[in-house]
Formats: C-alpha cells, sequence, structure tokens
C-alpha cells in the first residue's frame, strides 16, 4: 500500500495525518492519530468507520472525513494518493512538510 504522511497540530496537540491507496484491498485508506497519547489514540480511523465497510469510498469521503476534523492536509498529498491509485501503487512512503512539499519519498 502506498502511506502518505503528514504532521501537523490540531487543537494545540500534534498529529498524524496517514492516508493512502491500498493496492491488495484496492481501496483508500484514512488514520488521523494522536501522537502525544501515550497509547494508540485515533482522531479517525477507516477501521473503525462502519460506513467504510459496506463500500470502498472514493477519497472525496475522506477528505469530508478531514473537513468535519477541522483538519487540512496539502492539496499534493490528495493528488499523490489519487495518482498511487491511478497507476496501482504499492510500497510508496512519501512524507509531506507543513508548506505541502515532498520531503521524503521512497518510491514502490
Amino acid at each position: 500500500m502506498s502511506q502518505h504522511y503528514f504532521r501537523t497540530i490540531h487543537n494545540n496537540k500534534p498529529i498524524l495525518v496517514l492516508m493512502g491507496w491500498d493496492r491488495p484491498l484496492q481501496q483508500f485508506f484514512l488514520v488521523v492519530e494522536d501522537t502525544e497519547a501515550t497509547e494508540d489514540e485515533y482522531l479517525y480511523s477507516n477501521l473503525f468507520d462502519t460506513e467504510t465497510f459496506a463500500a470502498q469510498p472514493e477519497l472525496s469521503y475522506y477528505e469530508g472525513k478531514l473537513q468535519e476534523l477541522g483538519i487540512k492536509v496539502p492539496h499534493k498529498m490528495i493528488e499523490e494518493v489519487l495518482r498511487d491509485r491511478a497507476r496501482n501503487v504499492g510500497n510508496r512512503i512519501v512524507n509531506y512538510n507543513a508548506e505541502g512539499v515532498i520531503t521524503e519519498s521512497k518510491p514502490a
């Protein structure tokens, strides 16, 4: 699966947004994690979203979830995840800085 990471601040706490394309399952995914929590604490995970079990939502569904949480990710991140689906990419890891610039990328 492709993994796109973006670290930011939400409600004065550092969070990690992970989204990407899961090639074996042929679907997008999204996880938003509180990185200061002592145990895994998720603001959102598609694994706990019952809406995603019945259907394989488009990336716009997860963009809506981010909007509901008040989290903005770089537009480049969305573009790259969509590109991963178009190319059916797996095993790609990409990190973005606050300006939305790719700071590190490991090809598939």
